[in-house]
């Protein structure tokens, strides 16, 4: 998408202002990993870039397109916002589906800025059935990294997208890979892939880190069983290898550059099928 980029950077900036210590020490109840001092939400916007951009991307390979010359996006669970922001300042037509009752109040000014910016807010949990789906429907449905965080099955989720997609509209997942090279790594030295148990352990319930991350296999599967035709899969790492080291730096960060199903994150393109 022409000026995706650019456009992102200046609405991920935008983000940041109300991202601001107190705000993100409330959401941290419910994962101490979110709190200020260990979340780097200017680093995490940044460095999304590139798996929004993948998801565009791919969405576009396989032909997606605006209907009536305007496109229609859903974004499932959009957390905060970064994406939806970009889009409407792009021309879409976007809607972000969230539950800010799981933020307890510290999204709400957040919230407010989105939809006076022109995202339409749906105060609506998608990864619970509906009774009755909303008449909408989307040429493109964004899931980005919303799966790992369901404490259950991702079966209402992804049949609410289904039933959300325009006839030829496009679904993209991405979820982070439990094989990725450093979890083979950590698991060697008897180290889980999944957030610490302290981090559960002091949590307020719900907790809501992650649940449950996927392998390639995995991700097809429910896709596929949720009635979904997967275009592609496409493998990509999006954050920097944290140690500065050069030549560890080298020798530990390329198989995760080299082997596809070693790469960080896992991204799914997929059509009703």
């Amino acid at each position: 998408m022409k000026d995706f980029s650019r456009v992102y950077r200046e609405a991920a900036a935008d983000i940041v202002a109300f991202l601001t210590p107190e705000r993100l020490d409330v959401i941290g109840r419910h994962n101490p990993g979110w709190k200020a001092g260990r979340f780097d939400a200017t680093a995490y916007l940044e460095t999304s870039e590139i798996r929004y951009s993948a998801a565009l991307a791919a969405f576009e390979r396989h032909g997606g397109e605006a209907v009536e010359g305007r496109l229609r996006v859903l974004d499932v669970g959009g957390f905060m916002g970064a994406l939806p922001l970009a889009l409407v300042r792009l021309g879409a037509r976007v809607t972000l589906s969230e539950n800010y009752g799981y933020y307890e109040g510290a999204f709400d000014e957040l919230r407010d800025y989105l939809a006076a910016e022109g995202v339409e807010i749906w105060n609506l949990d998608l990864s619970e059935p509906l009774e009755s789906v909303p008449a909408e429907r989307f040429d493109l449905v964004a899931a980005m990294a919303i799966l790992e965080h369901l404490p259950s099955s991702p079966r209402p989720l992804l049949l609410n997208a289904k039933a959300l997609l325009s006839e030829n509209g496009r679904l993209v997942v991405d979820v982070p890979n439990i094989a990725y090279w450093p979890n083979r790594i950590g698991l060697l030295r008897g180290i889980s892939p999944l957030p610490r148990m302290a981090d559960v352990y002091h949590s307020e319930p719900p907790f809501t880190g992650h649940h449950h991350e996927y392998t390639v296999n995995e991700l097809v599967d429910v896709l596929t069983w949720s009635g979904l035709s997967v275009n592609e899969i496409v493998t990509l790492n999006y954050t920097p290898w944290p140690d500065r080291r050069l030549l560890r730096r080298i020798a530990a960060d390329w198989p995760r550059k080299r082997f596809a199903r070693m790469r960080e994150v896992l991204l799914a393109c997929a059509s009703r099928g």
